[in-house]
C-alpha cells in the first residue's frame, strides 16, 4: 500500500522515486541509485550509503546528484510503497 512520508516512516525508497535535497537549493529529482562505500581508503572502515539523484536542470539537462544518505530526505508530497520487513 503506497502512503506519504506523513502517513508512515515505514516508507521504501526505491530506484525512480522522488527524493529531495535537505540543503542548498531543496532541489526535488528522482533517485537513480544507492551505493554502500568504504568510507575511507583505511582497512575495516565503515560503510556509508552514497544516493545517486538524477536531477533536470532547466538549463544543463539531466545532471547525477551524489551525496551521502543524510543530504537527501523523501519528497512529502509523493507516496511511497509501505516497508515491511520479513518476520523472523
Amino acid at each position: 500500500m503506497k502512503k506519504s512520508i506523513k502517513e508512515s516512516c515505514l516508507i521504501e525508497l526505491q530506484k525512480g522515486d522522488a527524493i529531495q535535497e535537505r540543503e542548498r537549493q531543496h532541489r526535488i529529482g528522482v533517485m537513480d541509485s544507492i551505493h554502500l562505500v568504504p568510507n575511507s581508503k583505511q582497512p575495516n572502515s565503515e560503510l556509508v550509503c552514497i544516493v545517486v539523484m538524477l536531477y533536470i536542470d532547466p538549463e544543463k539537462g539531466a545532471v547525477k546528484i551524489s551525496a551521502t544518505s543524510d543530504h537527501f530526505q523523501a519528497y512529502d508530497k509523493y507516496e511511497y510503497e509501505e516497508y515491511y520487513p520479513s518476520q523472523m
